[in-house]
């Protein structure tokens, strides 16, 4: 059997005696949590919390880089990603996301 040192002793001692104190936070910081989501949910039930729209350019593209097939610029792809995942995921109520020609102007 392994023999325990001084050191190891006193590190044991220090993290038992920080222990309640790792908890109370812990504990605080779940409750702060819990109320937190019981909010929005309370928010989203009155109506308070309103949808979005997430404008991409879709005419991005790196310098130099060819314009044409419009498709495959990088603002084009990353438009028809980020549709696609909100439309399967459960904000797909709550963001709409609408394409532009350019934000730049």
């Amino acid at each position: 059997m392994a023999q325990v040192g001084t050191e190891d002793r006193q590190a044991l001692l220090a993290a038992r005696q920080a222990l309640p104190a790792a908890n109370a936070r812990a504990l605080q910081a779940a409750a702060t949590l819990r109320q937190r989501l019981a909010d929005e949910d309370q928010q989203r039930e009155q109506g308070i919390l309103g949808a979005c729209t997430l404008h991409v350019c879709t005419s991005f593209r790196a310098p130099g880089a060819p314009r044409e097939p419009r498709e495959e610029r990088p603002g084009y792809v990353l438009y028809r990603e980020l549709e696609a995942v909100l439309r399967a995921s459960s904000l797909s109520d709550r963001v709409e996301v609408r394409a532009v020609q350019c934000l730049s102007l």
